[in-house]
């Protein structure tokens, strides 16, 4: 969540967290995609299949710069990045209107359909069991076979460091994590 007025006003109807389920809905549209690290900008390109111009609104200094992510591609013309500025509001009723943003200039709202916030994802940890304490930083470390320093679990995808960053890349941590356990099982 961002925080902002209107937030929770348009949250039902377009204040959105999963491009690729979501991005159809807003053919043509102009979207906002607010946040500065890999996902935002991942999540920027696939909207660019859908809409028609997107805004990424980095929530800190600068965009990502995971260079597999910063390949020119066909969409990227449909992006505009206002650096400098930040979310002040979300406009509108029940759909979102517009994008209130402040910078240096002051302020401007832009006309958006659909706001998808990327400003800090948490890896889902919370079904381990807390008599393990087991934590977060020990898992984000992991071996070749994607254990963990925790004897007989195993880390993919974004709980642990390293990983590319997309679904395809955490599926094949999952089956190397897989096939690392049948191999302990044998």
């Amino acid at each position: 969540m961002l925080g902002v007025p209107g937030e929770t006003n348009s949250e039902a109807a377009a204040c959105r967290n999963a491009a690729d389920c979501d991005g159809p809905m807003f053919q043509n549209e102009t979207v906002a995609v607010i946040g500065g690290g890999d996902s935002a900008l991942q999540e920027a390109l696939v909207l660019t299949h859908y809409c028609g111009k997107v805004l990424l609104n980095p929530s800190r200094r600068g965009v990502p710069r995971t260079t597999a992510l910063h390949r020119p591609g066909p969409g990227q013309r449909k992006n505009r990045t206002p650096l400098g500025t930040t979310v002040e509001a979300i406009v509108g009723g029940q759909m979102v209107e517009n994008l209130r943003l402040r910078g240096a200039a002051g302020t401007e709202e832009i006309p958006c359909a659909g706001v998808f916030a990327y400003i800090g994802l948490e890896p889902n940890t919370g079904f381990l069991p807390a008599g393990r304490a087991v934590r977060c930083a020990r898992l984000r470390h992991t071996g070749d076979t994607l254990e963990t320093a925790v004897s007989g679990l195993w880390a993919v995808g974004a709980v642990r460091s390293g990983c590319g960053g997309s679904l395809a890349d955490a599926m094949a941590e999952a089956r190397r994590a897989a096939d690392a356990v049948a191999a302990r099982l044998k």
